[in-house]
């Protein structure tokens, strides 16, 4: 390794030099373009024929074997439109700050926002030589990903939403090209690049490598300047922690997302990115999960609606202008399931823009209860809060 900086740093030197072209200059035209192949060549010799022995660490031998078990296991393979440059398909606008993140793409129909938890926050204020240090880079990267992870589950989506259909009413092409822009140069890179020297982010793009093999998706990365990100800057900076507050800000300040999707991810992908977070170092490869989320439309969510508590999960269901949310939820209840009777419901709590109601149901065994459209416009769908990570 240390042959390898002396040989980086030799390059490096003579470029700003100028020593390169000088030398090049001196060189016939057909000797020039063997000299990277020649150099690399000695290089690899004095490696391989090198005994020193080198100490890894735990992020890199999890990355060596994850190379070595693709190589042996997995089948090589990318499509012709995957390697050519294409025009794009979709695009978002990301962003990310040390309170949260959020994102916004009007051709896929969504936008979402998560809230760093306190422990992720007080990882962003560690010194770097700590290994529980979080750089700003990772969670700029963090939210670029989630945009990717928009698209794959709209691809895996049995319905497409009105706009969406409008633009492919034959489907979503079968080799989507997603532009994705950001106002961080490092993210550019590790995402279009699907690699990184960072030990910090490598976790990460890892999974980012995971969600490229599961789908057919084209992500490039483009770089935005931060004067230009308006809106997905102010979704990455929340001042409150109260995800009905936040909904709220969000009509108010711009009305028409009410008539994009909220995309919620999956409990499952927020544990598996916590841990890329926090444990970055861990020896152990973080794997992509099944279910990476949902899209829940932002206008019932940010009308009047009501949170039904159970346990550590919240239900969303929406609620008539002309009747409280106790009202409508004894009515789901009486209506659905006219044999089931709630062992406790009791309020719990007072928010600007529901009642929390905690409730015990006994009967309730699955994890997704189904409302007839009858009865209230919305399927009631599992939602945990946004602030998550």
């Amino acid at each position: 390794m240390i042959l390898v900086h002396r040989y980086r740093t030799l390059i490096g030197y003579h470029r700003r030099k100028d020593w390169e072209l000088k030398i090049a200059s001196r060189l016939s035209s057909t000797f020039i373009h063997r000299m990277d192949g020649i150099l690399s060549r000695k290089m690899a010799n004095v490696l391989w024929g090198s005994k020193q022995s080198y100490k890894l660490g735990p992020a890199a031998i999890r990355e060596v074997k994850a190379i070595i078990h693709s190589l042996r296991t997995e089948e090589w393979k990318i499509f012709i439109p995957q390697m050519i440059p294409r025009d794009h398909h979709f695009e978002s606008f990301g962003d990310a700050s040390f309170i949260g993140g959020g994102a916004y793409s009007t051709s896929l129909d969504y936008w979402f926002r998560v809230v760093w938890s306190k422990q992720i926050v007080a990882g962003t204020k560690l010194k770097p030589s700590d290994a529980s240090y979080i750089h700003i880079n990772v969670l700029e990267c963090l939210v670029s990903f989630l945009q990717a992870v928009a698209l794959v589950v709209t691809m895996e989506s049995s319905a497409l939403s009105d706009p969406i259909h409008d633009l492919f009413p034959h489907g979503i092409p079968a080799f989507p090209v997603l532009r994705c822009r950001t106002d961080n140069t490092a993210t550019v890179s590790w995402i279009n690049d699907t690699r990184t020297t960072s030990t910090l982010a490598q976790a990460l793009v890892a999974l980012y490598g995971q969600l490229l093999k599961r789908s057919t998706l084209v992500c490039h990365t483009v770089h935005i300047p931060g004067d230009d990100n308006v809106l997905a800057d102010w979704l990455s900076r929340p001042d409150s922690l109260s995800h009905e507050r936040l909904f709220l800000q969000t009509s108010q300040k711009y009305p028409w997302m009410n008539a994009l999707r909220n995309f919620q991810p999956s409990a499952e992908l927020i544990s598996v990115l916590r841990s890329a977070l926090l444990c970055s170092s861990s020896p152990v490869p973080p794997n992509l999960p099944e279910s990476l989320g949902q899209f829940v439309p932002t206008a019932s969510i940010s009308s009047a609606f009501c949170v039904v508590e159970i346990g550590r999960r919240w239900i969303y269901f929406w609620s008539p202008s002309h009747m409280t949310p106790v009202h409508t939820f004894l009515l789901l209840l009486q209506s659905t399931w006219r044999w089931a009777i709630p062992s406790r419901v009791s309020p719990s709590k007072q928010r600007p823009l529901a009642t929390t109601f905690e409730i015990q149901l006994p009967f309730l065994k699955t994890s997704v209860v189904e409302i007839p459209a009858t009865l209230i416009a919305l399927t009631m769908s599992w939602r945990f809060p946004s602030a998550l990570f």
